[in-house]
């Protein structure tokens, strides 16, 4: 199994829309500006890409589209995570079918299975298809964590390539590389890519990265190089962008900012909906201040 762009920033790609309908040019010119910018990876129709709001048949399209602009340049990674193992599988075999380098699996949502549970849902999952999987811890949104114990028990699988961590418990993550350190593990939020790359994290799958991808990689790449004076140079250039995006829930402050950056419109689907007057302040004043880094 090749996962060498498991290792650097992978990008969790928006999708662009208009007037309520996926903009496939839109979205052919991001994912070029990605591969330009030498970004590792770049996920497709994952939370950041509201694949909550698109139909099967739009998600599919979506991955076909990214993988025709990337030309191989970066490999594509297809967001297939369902509260339903059945669809998560189906999803799983839909993205190889059309050519995805790797799969992203984020825990089952609302539904809240215990542990053993979470076991036997990835272990199917795994088992159907020899797709690389990224498994996806993000509590906050899924409302289950995925313990260390977990994780370690889904290690020996030769379809897991590796995880995203997106929790805030930081002893969870030091727990999760104690208890399996060969395998590769990403932050799953930009803010915390230093300390989690200190620990011996691979690297981010960032949302910044949309509209900086190059910045991104270098902070990540000189961490990984162990010049974390570099990287935290780099880095504070760009806190003052990474915090204005949690300025509301993602994608919309990034949407609305790759918008300032005339590289698509923010349309959203609902129940997403514009940045407020405040926001909006706020995300102008971040990207105007980081035209000086350009």
């Amino acid at each position: 199994m090749t996962t060498a762009w498991l290792r650097g920033c992978i990008t969790a790609l928006v999708t662009p829309f208009s007037s309520g309908e996926v903009d496939y040019e839109a979205l052919r010119r991001h994912v070029d500006f990605q591969c330009r910018e030498g970004i590792s990876a770049i996920v497709v129709c994952g939370s950041t890409g509201e694949s909550h709001s698109m139909t099967e048949k739009e998600q599919l399209k979506v991955l076909e589209a990214a993988l025709s602009a990337s030309s191989g340049r970066a490999p594509v990674i297809m967001g297939t995570g369902a509260s339903d193992t059945r669809k998560a599988i189906d999803n799983a075999k839909n993205a190889k079918s059309a050519g995805a380098q790797g799969q992203l699996v984020c825990t089952p949502f609302y539904v809240r299975p215990p542990q053993r549970g979470l076991l036997a849902h990835f272990y199917q999952i795994l088992d159907a298809i020899d797709l690389p999987a990224i498994l996806y811890d993000i509590p906050q949104r899924t409302g289950v964590s995925l313990d260390a114990d977990t994780v370690a028990a889904l290690s020996v699988h030769p379809n897991l390539a590796g995880i995203k961590e997106a929790s805030p418990d930081i002893g969870a993550m030091l727990k999760l590389r104690a208890m399996c350190p060969e395998l590769p593990v990403l932050s799953g939020d930009d803010k915390s890519v230093l300390p989690y790359i200190s620990m011996g994290c691979t690297g981010l799958i960032s949302v910044a990265s949309n509209l900086y991808p190059k910045r991104m990689q270098e902070v990540c790449s000189l961490a990984l190089q162990g010049d974390f004076t570099s990287a935290r140079e780099k880095y504070a250039a760009l806190e003052p962008f990474i915090t204005a995006l949690n300025c509301e829930v993602n994608p919309i402050p990034i949407k609305y900012a790759l918008s300032l950056a005339g590289i698509m419109n923010p349309d959203m689907r609902l129940p997403l909906v514009m940045p407020d007057k405040k926001q909006k302040e706020t995300l102008a004043e971040a990207y105007e201040f980081q035209k000086q880094f350009a």
